[in-house]
């Protein structure tokens, strides 16, 4: 993806994050993931207008970061794996 197709989509997301109903309520939606010389890093919107940066094994509503990837976010609980991934942009 070309620097200004990753900016436009940096800027679709962000503003969807700021607009008041643009995103589910009431569950987890991640906003976006990024890598720093420390490792992987995402954002990710817990509804009311919360948004946490997070790392792997970082806890996240009961479950833990197990995985930060391009795009993605893996938590686990117990025994089961959920992934979360960036919402569709139009």
């Amino acid at each position: 993806m070309s620097v200004r197709g990753r900016l436009e989509r940096s800027l679709t997301i962000d503003t969807a994050a700021t607009e008041r109903s643009a995103l589910p309520m009431g569950h987890a939606s991640l906003l976006g993931t990024i890598l720093t010389p420390e490792g992987p890093r995402a954002y990710v919107h817990l509804g009311a207008g919360r948004i946490h940066k997070v790392r792997p094994g970082d806890m996240l509503e009961g479950a833990e970061v197990t995985a930060i990837h391009s795009g993605a976010l893996t938590l686990t609980r117990g025994d089961d794996q959920r992934q979360m991934r960036l919402p569709a942009t139009t």
